[in-house]
């Protein structure tokens, strides 16, 4: 008889025992003997066979061993059969050759089939460590003919390859693995390294919107549920959980790493596959499909150390993330590290990050690579979006290159961007080529005598007369610089930069290689800008570039460190990478940065004198239609109207409330009523209930006052206050009834009219600490100035000496010394000098978490706690 477990089969440690305790309830005469060891037989007779029958619909591979009685299977691979069947006890346990007593799982009742033959067959499930085994029974009851099953060949499983050659098959059978959840690969644990000297890093959460809290909820539940986070007592690490609302009403969960775990992580020095390698792998064949890992990441497991590192501080406190988070920047390099060992040994199957091609000669052939791919994928619990799936395909763009009868030719999609560049309409459009062929020109041999015609067109007074002979060098010149004397093959071995830019039209991205400190592309990219999109305010579609850029020369920067070049500084320190998401700023940003988090970059500030290359491309872009298809730009309404939401709501204020009273308000009623009816036409839109005009909520009359008070809860004036609320409110007569509040208000006539007798505005007193600071400028006196700031709690101040005339810079510069102390406040009062009130300022106020409040202009006395100590120094 054969045996169940071979001495040679398997290193993984056997859980049988001989424990009399496992076993003594059930009596010695119900031991079963699974096989007999005894029995003398030649190496040959000992090969193994194998046979493939259908479990409940899904099939099921085995050893055959007619010296078994029972048909046994182990535990995670009935769980991969998905049988959703309650298990019933046996009475029974089963001994091992080597003597060893173990009981099983339990057992059972499944519906089995075998060329055409059905039976109902009991199924024992053993522990992990074991091999399935089909017992004489199933033999028996199947009718299956032993002649026929060949040795070291499973015949059954061969012919099933060949039957699932479409993607519905396909999918049938591997159902776990196209199925939309997060696994757990076994046998792999990831430990994250620490540099040394390192200490923990904690980061405080970030305040939740009421009107989210029961999304991010559950969705933190779903978490904890699965395994992939669980609840924490300590607070030692913890970096801050990002809330990041989406179109479709629910919400996304990030993890703000880059300011504080990462600069203490050691980089993981694991090589990337050379795309020169990977594409000559796929050479030789002519059938590929492509599979992309669903939340690779997740699948992978940490050690508890790893674990605590990667702490999420959340509004219910501090989370342990019990897998590879998304942000860790060592996580590409440990991830690649660990699919190549999963999927080592299939035949022409290759892993470039999460995306695994699979490919063959012949169509039969690529199928049965296929398959035994997805077998390993279900044997580790990995799981593929099929979504982003595709299958036998003959021609396949990868990695900037067409693979297709046999032959590798460089992608078209390289040089799109300056093939199908149109030509210039006048001299400013003129300007911008010529300055992308200066960026290029010690490349192109003889470029002054080449441009001669067309630098004819920029000379005063000349007419701008495009003739044919304009054509002809306008035409060479695209060609020279989509040429290989301009283009370089990509290297991983070479410096890598991103540059991206943004104009009104288009956004554009230029990917380069330093080589020998020159900069030479490697690739071009651009594409118009929808009608949404043209909307967009400057920073957001200079965003809009960057996200464009990395997104479509992913394969090349994803793993490896590269220089993000842009002309726009706010985003240099934004998307800094090590400077934490903004905490105050639009959700479209925050996406962007969040997306931005799971990649090794530096970030450069270029002047757009010096951006000419990218410049000219966003400027002339490519015309797709890839983007502006009515389902995205409804997304992107979605997107704008719950970011409008997000910033509204308060404890007095959700999105609930809102759509309740707006069914109340007759008016508001009857506007959704025709909406629904006929939208055409309409200066409002509905999303999720609400009504929007503009991109702002249209607010029901019950909750107008409710909303008037939140927009003036810091008694700002007038002006201001309709400043404030045309971000994101609407309703009739808006303006009139803010005018009305403020003028009825008490605080505010009274800083109005007597400034010098009482406290101009209310402050109230901070729970903390550093919570709220007043901040101001005395001086000069003798010749020096004075920064001073005060802690509204304590009335702690602190003074920094100027030696000259202050500025922005220099005020950043003094509080950032002062926050080394004491941390970052949450509100920072000052009055509206130009240090206070410049966009570079702001942004370093947006960016580290601080709220700015300004006094009433013209009564410097509403600073009251600065003011005083101002006039206590002027006393000394």
């Amino acid at each position: 008889m054969k045996t169940l477990l071979n001495a040679n089969r398997s290193n993984s440690p056997k859980l049988a025992t001989n424990h009399v305790k496992m076993y003594q309830d059930i009596g010695v005469n119900a031991i079963v003997d699974i096989y007999d060891n005894r029995t003398s037989e030649s190496a040959a007779d000992a090969m193994k066979y194998f046979i493939s029958v259908k479990i409940e619909n899904r099939y099921q591979k085995f050893e055959v061993d007619t010296g078994a009685c029972y048909t046994l299977i182990p535990d995670n691979q009935f769980e991969r059969l998905g049988i959703k069947k309650q298990l019933e006890p046996t009475g029974i346990a089963f001994r091992s050759y080597t003597e060893n007593v173990f009981l099983p799982l339990g057992k059972v009742r499944v519906k089995v089939e075998h060329k055409g033959h059905v039976s109902f067959e009991d199924l024992y499930i053993v522990p992990d460590g074991f091999d399935p085994l089909l017992g004489r029974v199933w033999v028996r009851h199947l009718k299956i003919n032993l002649n026929e099953i060949d040795q070291n060949t499973d015949n059954d499983i061969q012919n099933e390859i060949f039957s699932i050659q479409n993607i519905t098959d396909i999918e049938k059978h591997f159902l776990e693995v196209f199925e939309q959840k997060v696994g757990c690969v076994p046998n792999f644990t990831i430990k994250l390294k620490l540099r040394d000297g390192a200490k923990p890093s904690y980061t405080p959460k970030r305040n939740v919107p009421y009107a989210l809290r029961v999304k991010v909820d559950k969705e933190l539940d779903s978490l904890e549920a699965a395994g992939i986070i669980s609840k924490s007592i300590t607070s030692d690490w913890g970096s801050p959980l990002v809330v990041i609302p989406k179109g479709d009403g629910t919400v996304r969960l990030c993890v703000d790493y880059k300011s504080g775990v990462n600069d203490l992580l050691m980089n993981v020095n694991y090589p990337i596959k050379k795309i020169d390698e990977v594409l000559n792998s796929l050479r030789d064949s002519t059938y590929f499909c492509k599979l992309d890992l669903f939340k690779a990441y997740l699948h992978l497991q940490t050690d508890e150390e790893s674990s605590i590192i990667q702490k999420i501080s959340t509004h219910r406190g501090t989370y342990k993330m019990n897998r590879l988070s998304f942000g860790i920047k060592t996580a590409p390099a440990e991830f690649n590290r660990v699919i190549d060992q999963i999927l080592n040994g299939l035949p022409k199957t290759i892993a470039y990050f999460d995306d695994i091609v699979v490919h063959g000669t012949t169509k039969d052939q690529c199928s049965k690579n296929l398959f035994a791919c997805l077998e390993r994928l279900r044997e580790y619990d990995l799981h593929l979006n099929i979504k982003k799936c595709t299958f036998f395909q003959t021609r396949i763009e990868y990695l900037g290159h067409v693979v297709e009868n046999n032959k590798i030719s460089r992608s078209p999609s390289k040089v799109e961007a300056i093939i199908r560049m149109q030509q210039p309409r006048n001299v400013q459009e003129l300007r911008q080529f010529l300055g992308m062929v200066t960026y290029y020109s010690r490349f192109i041999p003889d470029v002054s005598t080449i441009t001669y015609p067309l630098r004819k067109l920029l000379r005063k007074n000349q007419k701008f007369y495009w003739n044919k002979e304009c054509q002809q060098v306008f035409l060479k010149l695209k060609e020279e610089i989509s040429s290989d004397r301009v283009l370089v093959p990509f290297d991983p071995e070479l410096p890598v930069t991103l540059a991206t830019d943004a104009s009104p039209v288009g956004v554009a991205a230029v990917l380069s290689h330093i080589v020998d400190n020159v900069e030479k592309p490697v690739a071009f990219a651009s594409r118009s800008l929808t009608e949404t999109e043209r909307n967009y305010s400057q920073l957001d579609r200079e965003a809009l570039a960057i996200i464009f850029g990395v997104s479509h020369f992913i394969n090349y920067i994803y793993g490896r460190h590269f220089v993000l070049i842009t002309d726009n500084q706010p985003l240099s320190r934004i998307f800094h990478p090590k400077t934490g998401f903004p905490k105050m700023t639009s959700a479209r940003l925050l996406r962007s940065a969040s997306f931005l988090a799971g990649f090794d970059y530096t970030v450069k500030f270029r002047k757009g004198l010096e951006n000419q290359n990218v410049d000219c491309l966003s400027r002339a872009p490519v015309n797709q239609n890839c983007i502006s298809a009515d389902v995205s730009i409804n997304d992107e309404v979605h997107q704008v109207c719950a970011s409008a939401v997000f910033e509204i709501s308060s404890e007095n204020l959700t999105a609930d409330a809102i759509i309740q009273e707006t069914e109340k308000d007759q008016e508001l009623a009857q506007i959704k009523r025709e909406l629904l009816s006929s939208p055409v036409n309409s200066d409002y839109i509905l999303d999720s209930g609400i009504l929007f005009r503009n991109n702002r909520i249209v607010i029901p009359k019950t909750l107008q006052p409710t909303v008037l008070n939140e927009l003036h809860s810091t008694h700002i004036g007038i002006t201001k206050m309709k400043q404030l609320a045309r971000r994101y409110c609407i309703w009739k007569n808006i303006d009139k009834d803010i005018e009305n509040l403020v003028k009825s208000c008490k605080d505010c006539s009274s800083v109005k009219h007597s400034p010098a007798k009482a406290p101009l505005h209310h402050w109230d007193l901070p729970i903390n600490n550093w919570d709220r600071i007043h901040i101001d400028y005395a001086g000069p006196f003798q010749g020096f100035h004075y920064l001073i700031v005060v802690d509204a709690k304590s009335r702690w101040v602190e003074i920094k000496v100027l030696q000259r005339s202050p500025n922005s810079e220099i005020t950043m510069k003094l509080l950032n010394e002062i926050f080394a102390t004491h941390g970052y406040p949450l509100v920072m009062v000052s009055d509206n000098a130009s240090i206070f009130t410049n966009e570079e300022f702001k942004y370093f106020c947006c960016t580290n978490g601080i709220k700015q409040k300004f006094i009433a202009p013209g009564h410097p006395a509403t600073n009251e706690l600065a003011e005083r100590n101002v006039q206590t120094l002027k006393d000394k």
